[in-house]
């Protein structure tokens, strides 16, 4: 409330307050006492009735006192009980019997006053009734029943008369109430006369104290004429000039302050808005009216754009200090809706002529735009920067005289110079003089030809001079003039290692393809051999002498067999041949073969772990490898020294089996440890690359090549350690074989096949069984299970091969007819029943995966059998798993081929009959 509303209410309403006080109370006064005289002369009245009816009542009372008429007596009474005032009557005789008694409440809890012969009249008052007593004496006459009149000259009795005061009362109460609201309304009407008076009176200061209000509020909108009195007038007239002049000077400041660029906000001494300008309310979200007498604090929350932490109003260090506060550009705004400026402020005190603190003046700009240019700009200097550093690439600037003005981290590790250090030197200072002069031949090219010019460079490395691929291009001014270049050189070393060994494998590729396609005619050439070799042994048996000579050209055959299996395990076109192995049992069975194969100066140590897991692979690959591996190991060693053979078991975790590119769970670890002079750590990478050999001419570099390939197709695991002159290790990680359906397999059929044929340098498992029993095959052949009925058609484009089976079949008993490609088979089928599909693999336009596909969706009632000695697989997903695993490998014997047929016949029976 302003000082004139203070004056102004206070003036009126105290006089107001006292003459409604004043009216109140004498209102209260006049009816109080009013009331009080008029109960009194009530009262009084009541009184003198109350003794006229109770002496009336004591003469009335005798002769029913005397004639003990109680009936009389209530006659008597009748009347006076109809009296509202009257709440008690009773007469008594002097014997204190009652004769009669009437009473209004049941009970009157005051007792009557006492009556003698010497006061024969008594009252009693209280504050709700008037008690009457009244001796009733014999001097008066009575008449009795008899009609006779006597006098009596004693008291004969006694009257009791109540009387209540309730109606005057309420009679009082009434008059109060009446005598007060006419008092009130008289009062009421003076107040409101008063009242008129002075607002009459007030008004016009009324009228200026709202202007002056709104002055205070800076509303200087209007001017006002107030009507009055004269001196009122001159009030109302100089209040409008101060009024005008206050405008003007409110206009000038406001135009200032609104023509500001910059944010300004201005408090009172409390920190109190008291001023904005607009773009103060744009930043802050405030209106000048909402903010207005609101805390400086409340209108300006400030946080740290980095910490994101508060930063504390300056409020209080101007107000409380009169300094002159900056902050930084790290200062966030927070307006209203939390939306977020960058800005730059300064507050400072707001002072009078006697120095005394005013208030506060806030001065702030959005620099939001040019913070996230600086920190755009920062960011992208930062991520150039981190692009450079972190790149895989050598990168650096040098000015037209080949001086170095920048080089990224890698330069500096790579070189092993300090950016520091190499600022301002040339090439010169710092490679040598070849190497830096073809560097500098490159950049001047760059610099002439006036654009990118790539170039393949040589530096020096730690480990040797690398190749590196250079892009370099000028840098140019504003101008369109070189000042610099710039260059982005990549190390292709590894690159060009690569390329070589991809030309290595290519070759490999090709020769693989050229020993694969030998490897298949050389097996069909074999097969005729062997075929026919034993149609002869068969033949010849009433001459022994020709039939032995048949039996070596079957031997031979065989031999000859091995010979291209290794071919094709060499070229990777071997079909596979995996068993059941116990490698501790095959081990043992190659001891002394190996023995004699290392000879005397090497001594053979074994190290087998007991109960040790199966596994499954090819066992003549396991053979090849083992050999191969001690053999490579008693080359790496001079003169006397010691292999030792070593097997263990093996849990592989997930991490331990990533290192191995294998997966987790159970392996079998064969290890082969020399002590020879073992290798560096440049050959140990490349040793099980083809035809890489540290023996000169006298080593092939195939050797570990088919181990690692063996290896690979065994889904195993090839470690090598070494270190040069402290001898070699290889560890082979075979994983367990898990084959709950033959559990005696492991250690028992295919050991001992392994160890015969270790022994004894056989080829195969019909090699053991010719040598052994050189009549088995004979036997055989004249076994009659092996004969047939059935129509079966052969495939294979050699002709004699086609026609060895043709004759040996149809000798069975067996309808042939015989097909080169596949094409004229299916011209076969399409007009003959056929009960089988003999085909070869490998043949031109058409090979037998494609044949059997297509017997299979078209005559899916032909059993289908395919053989061969090359396993292109190109088609091979196009049959089922079935017919690729009963594949027959080339070349076979004719047992093989006969039992074979006649299984898949009775199957295909058994399956019709059920």
């Amino acid at each position: 409330m302003t000082y004139f509303q203070l004056h102004r209410y206070s003036f009126r309403h105290l006089i107001l307050g006292i003459l409604s006080t004043a009216i109140f109370i004498l209102t209260l006064l006049v009816a109080f006492i009013s009331s009080l005289v008029a109960f009194d002369e009530m009262n009084s009245g009541l009184y003198q009735q109350g003794v006229q009816l109770t002496r009336n009542l004591a003469e009335g009372s005798i002769k029913p006192l005397m004639n003990d008429n109680p009936s009389g007596a209530e006659a008597m009474l009748d009347t006076l009980l109809k009296m509202e005032q009257i709440t008690k009557i009773s007469i008594h005789h002097t014997s204190n019997t009652t004769l009669v008694e009437h009473q209004e409440f049941e009970h009157i809890y005051h007792a009557f006053p006492s009556v003698t012969p010497q006061a024969p009249f008594n009252v009693l008052e209280t504050s709700d009734n008037w008690y009457f007593s009244a001796l009733v004496s014999s001097k008066h006459t009575s008449e009795h029943a008899d009609n006779k009149s006597e006098q009596s000259t004693g008291p004969i009795g006694y009257i009791n008369l109540a009387v209540s005061k309730k109606g005057i009362k309420d009679s009082r109460q009434h008059i109060f109430m009446r005598n007060f609201i006419m008092s009130l309304i008289v009062g009421l009407a003076l107040l409101l006369l008063m009242y008129l008076a002075l607002r009459n009176l007030t008004r016009p200061l009324e009228k200026l104290s709202r202007l002056m209000e709104q002055g205070e509020r800076g509303e200087y909108h209007a001017s006002t004429h107030i009507q009055g009195t004269r001196e009122i007038a001159e009030m109302s007239n100089t209040f409008n000039n101060m009024v005008h002049a206050i405008r003007e000077r409110e206009l000038n400041l406001s135009l200032t302050l609104d023509s500001i660029i910059d944010a300004v906000i201005a408090t009172d001494a409390q920190g109190l808005i008291t001023r904005m300008n607009p773009v103060a309310e744009s930043l802050t979200g405030w209106s000048l009216n909402d903010a207005l007498g609101v805390s400086v604090k409340d209108i300006f929350p400030i946080i740290n754009i980095t910490t994101r932490e508060k930063i504390k109003n300056p409020l209080a260090k101007v107000l409380t200090r009169g300094e002159t506060v900056y902050l930084s550009n790290h200062t966030t705004l927070i307006s209203k809706d939390n939306t977020e400026f960058q800005i730059t402020s300064s507050a400072s005190p707001i002072r009078n002529k006697d120095d005394v603190i005013l208030g506060m003046v806030l001065v702030f700009n959005n620099v939001t735009e040019q913070y996230q240019l600086r920190q755009a700009a920062s960011k992208n200097k930062r991520d150039m920067q981190a692009v450079m550093d972190n790149s895989p690439a050598v990168i650096y600037v040098k000015d037209i005289r080949g001086r170095y003005t920048f080089v990224n981290r890698y330069f500096e590790d790579l070189f092993h110079l300090n950016r520091s250090d190499i600022t301002g030197k040339t090439d010169h200072d710092i490679f040598p003089r070849d190497i830096a002069d073809k560097f500098r031949q490159n950049d001047l090219a760059a610099l002439a030809a006036g654009r990118a010019l790539e170039s393949e460079e040589i530096a020096p490395h730690d480990d040797g001079p690398h190749n590196y691929v250079s892009m370099k291009f000028p840098l140019f001014d504003d101008r369109a003039n070189a000042y610099a270049v710039c260059g982005i050189s990549t190390d292709i070393t590894d690159l060009r290692k690569k390329e070589e060994q991809l030309r290595q494998a290519q070759k490999m590729d090709a020769l693989g393809k050229l020993t694969g396609g030998i490897a298949h005619d050389y097996n069909n050439m074999l097969g005729i051999v062997l075929g026919y070799a034993e149609i002869l042994s068969d033949a010849l048996t009433d001459q022994p002498e020709l039939e032995k000579c048949a039996q070596y050209i079957c031997h031979a055959s065989k031999h000859s067999i091995k010979l291209t299996r290794k071919l094709l395990a060499f070229s990777r076109h071997k079909a596979a041949d995996t068993d059941t192995i116990d490698l501790n049992f095959m081990l043992s069975s190659m001891q002394d073969m190996l023995n004699k194969t290392l000879t005397a100066r090497i001594k053979l140590i074994y190290d087998l772990d007991d109960d040790l897991w199966p596994i499954h692979l090819d066992i003549n690959d396991l053979e090849d490898a083992l050999i191969n591996l001690c053999i490579n190991a008693m080359h790496a060693i001079d003169k006397n020294g010691q292999i030792t053979v070593r097997t263990r078991k093996l849990q592989l975790t997930l991490t331990e089996a990533c290192a191995l590119n294998i997966t987790p769970g159970d392996y079998v670890l064969l290890n082969i440890i020399d002590n020879g002079c073992g290798m560096d750590e440049k050959t140990r990478q490349k040793i099980f690359e083809p035809f890489y050999t540290t023996k000169g001419d006298e080593g092939t570099g195939l050797g570990l090549a088919q181990v690692y390939g063996f290896v690979e197709r065994s889904h195993a695991s090839i470690q090598v350690h070494s270190e040069k002159g402290q001898g070699s290790q290889f560890v082979l990680y075979f994983p367990r074989y898990h084959d709950d359906s033959d559990p005696e397999k492991p250690g028992g059929k295919s050991g001992t096949k392994s160890g015969e044929k270790s022994n004894e340098q056989s080829d195969d498992k019909s090699d053991d069984k010719s040598e052994n029993t050189p009549d088995g095959d004979a036997t055989h052949n004249n076994d009659n299970d092996l004969n047939g009925s059935e129509t079966i058609l052969i495939v294979d484009d050699e002709p004699p091969l086609n026609k060895l089976i043709g004759g040996l079949l149809e000798s069975r008993g067996y309808t042939v007819f015989s097909a080169e490609n596949g094409e004229q088979a299916l011209d076969i089928l399409k007009h003959q029943r056929i009960d089988l599909l003999f085909s070869d693999v490998i043949m031109p336009e058409m090979d037998g995966y494609q044949l059997a596909a297509i017997v299979q969706e078209k005559y899916p009632g032909i059993e289908i059998q395919l053989a061969s000695g090359f396993t292109d697989n190109r088609h091979s997903h196009m049959v089922s798993n079935e017919l690729r695993d009963n594949m027959l490998d080339k070349p076979f014997d004719t047992t093989t081929l006969l039992r074979q047929l006649r299984k898949i016949l009775e199957q295909k029976s058994e399956a019709r009959e059920a």
